[in-house]
């Protein structure tokens, strides 16, 4: 197929193309002069690196015609959804993740008609939607109808079915840990029924609702 049938890009693609060019132009100007500055030419060569970029290329398509579909609805967003929305698109461009691509995805769509976002809250949702992998996404999807967690080896109670017990040493263990150093979980009321339990921060509401297909 020659060029002149390709299909133009949306004004999104256009916008990301040029982002990811003075991103990578960032990147040689600050390593340059340093030993790693000689492995880039072999990583954006790598396999991987193509895979990252179809998958990315893929998701900037998804999210180019959502907000094409949706183009009626940005006219009014406020400042809140604009910072969500964008910072949203950004972090597409660090996923490596189809999964993580996927939530990223679904977060750009509902972000659009959601008009209840505070200031303050799109910020922390940005950074948290930002650095949170994959699997801490599906394990809030999952388990958001727990009302306490905790990091313990032993069974746990079945007559407690609001309390989900992880063993520290598992993968959801490392999950959780990484939850609690994102700030979605926090320390449950000190009294002696509550001790060593956490509790989801009241961001993660909002958050669940964000990631999942409605």
């Amino acid at each position: 197929m020659s060029d002149s049938k390709l299909p133009k890009k949306t004004k999104l693609e256009a916008v990301a193309s040029s982002l990811l060019t003075e991103t990578a132009s960032t990147l040689i100007a600050v390593l340059s002069g340093t030993p790693i500055s000689a492995l880039l030419p072999v990583l954006s060569n790598s396999l991987a690196s193509g895979r990252h970029k179809q998958r990315v290329e893929n998701a900037i398509n998804d999210m180019s015609t959502e907000l094409e579909q949706q183009k009626t609805a940005l006219v009014n967003i406020s400042d809140a959804q604009y910072k969500l929305i964008n910072e949203t698109i950004l972090a597409t461009f660090q996923a490596t993740d189809e999964a993580k691509l996927v939530y990223l995805r679904n977060v750009l769509s509902n972000a659009v008609r959601t008009d209840k976002i505070a200031p303050q809250e799109a910020d922390f949702l940005s950074r948290v939607i930002r650095d949170m992998s994959a699997k801490e996404a599906t394990f809030l999807v999952d388990n958001c109808q727990y009302s306490r967690i905790q990091l313990n080896e032993t069974t746990a109670d079945p007559s407690k079915v609001e309390v989900l017990l992880v063993d520290p040493a598992s993968e959801d263990g490392m999950v959780v840990t990484g939850l609690i150093s994102l700030g979605l979980l926090i320390p449950a009321e000190p009294t002696w029924d509550n001790s060593g339990f956490h509790r989801y921060s009241s961001v993660v509401k909002p958050l669940v609702a964000l990631l999942t297909v409605h």
